[in-house]
């Protein structure tokens, strides 16, 4: 290995100290890639003013035509399109930046995300009420479970009925479990298996008297 600047600027094969593969890395003046070449193929790569690689060329020996990849990205800076001339990726997110779809010619995947648990002390003498404010992606649902202590509590299914295409405040009275210590969960379940992502802007446990 040979290095510039902590950056990799030539790995080199060795066979019985014989060289049988030399693999040459170029980069432009602020630390970015720009080229690949390791004597039988080479890539180059271009970035947009944020650094954000816009567009890579992948050529082969033997090939007459090399590949060409486009990206695309949100304001946000996560990769929306990957496409060449044979094909296109597109890419959703939640608001917590998490992949929430894939879609790829005439496939698809969607994710699903749950809420990690935790224990808590419920108030002793005061009323103490549990509230999440969810969504869901536009024509599509999934279901929100509450668990205490891994007892199901409560169901609902998130959909554009009861978020109206905006937020809807679902909540759980907690005064029952007063003076304990209880593990709450809250579960993204997939009821259907199609854009299932659940948005979260909200999670509140209010105590008062």
């Amino acid at each position: 290995m040979e290095y510039a600047f902590a950056r990799s600027k030539e790995e080199r094969w060795l066979e019985n100290s014989r060289l049988v593969k030399s693999i040459v890395n170029e980069y432009d003046g602020v630390g970015d890639l720009i080229g690949i070449d390791d004597g039988v193929a080479t890539f180059s790569y271009e970035y947009d003013t944020m650094r954000r690689e816009v567009k890579s060329t992948m050529n082969f020996s033997g090939l007459k035509k090399g590949i060409v990849l486009r990206s695309e990205y949100d304001k946000r800076s996560q990769r929306t399109l990957a496409e060449s001339d044979n094909f296109s990726t597109r890419y959703t997110y939640t608001p917590a930046r998490q992949v929430e779809s894939i879609v790829s010619g005439e496939q698809s995947v969607a994710y699903a995300y749950d809420v990690a648990e935790r224990r808590i002390d419920i108030s002793s003498g005061k009323k103490t009420v549990l509230t999440a404010v969810v969504s869901n992606h536009p024509g599509y649902d999934w279901e929100l479970v509450i668990r205490i202590n891994e007892t199901v509590q409560k169901t609902v299914v998130v959909d554009d009925t009861l978020t109206q295409r905006g937020w809807a405040e679902v909540s759980l009275d907690l005064t029952p479990f007063a003076g304990r210590n209880v593990l709450i969960e809250l579960e993204n379940k997939a009821n259907g298996w199609s854009f299932e992502a659940g948005y979260w802007a909200n999670l509140n446990i209010e105590s008062s008297d």
